[in-house]
Formats: structure tokens, sequence, C-alpha cells
């Protein structure tokens, strides 16, 4: 087929997008998984807000396995709050640079 690239199991999704970041970059993300308090717990939690927009800045980046496949991720700290979120590499843009 004319225009599909070859996807192996040793590729992680999102892997690509990471290549373009560093850590220190402010990032946006669209939609999933912002941090809220702790719950009654005591646990912190995230939650899925479709169609906001969220600014942070990169700290780490990792690869977890989601589903059968390895996906890339980034650890974030939200301009607004404390909480530390994660949040795949494939949603990010960025918006400056370290």
């Amino acid at each position: 087929m004319r225009g599909l690239k070859n996807v192996t199991a040793d590729t992680a999704l999102g892997g690509t997008s990471q290549k373009n970041f560093n850590i220190g970059d402010l990032v946006e993300w669209k939609g999933p998984l912002i941090p809220i308090e702790p719950d009654y717990s005591g646990k912190e939690r995230q939650v899925y807000r479709p169609g906001v927009r969220f600014r942070g800045v990169i700290l780490e980046f990792y690869t977890e396995t989601k589903t059968g496949r390895e996906v890339q991720m980034a650890r974030i700290l939200p301009v607004a709050s404390q909480l530390i979120v994660e949040v795949p590499c494939v949603i990010l843009k960025k918006l400056e640079t370290t």
C-alpha cells in the first residue's frame, strides 16, 4: 500500500514525537489527564477533560506498555498545579524550548 510506514513491535508509539522535545520544554496538550487534588484516600489521581488545553513543563520521558504496545510518555508539571501528570508524547505540542 502506498504511503504506509512499516511499524515494528520495537517502535514505541510516540517515539518519533518524543525526539522533538527536550526536558524543560514548555508544552501544550488538549484533553486528557489533568491533575486534581488527592482523593479521600490520599492518592493523587488524574481525570479526563475533553477539549480543554493545558500547559506544562516536561520533567522526564519514559516508555510504558499499554494494551500490549510500548508508548512513549512524558511526566509534566502543569503550569497551574503542583501535581505531576503523565501524558503520551504523541499528543504534545511544543510552545517554548530550553
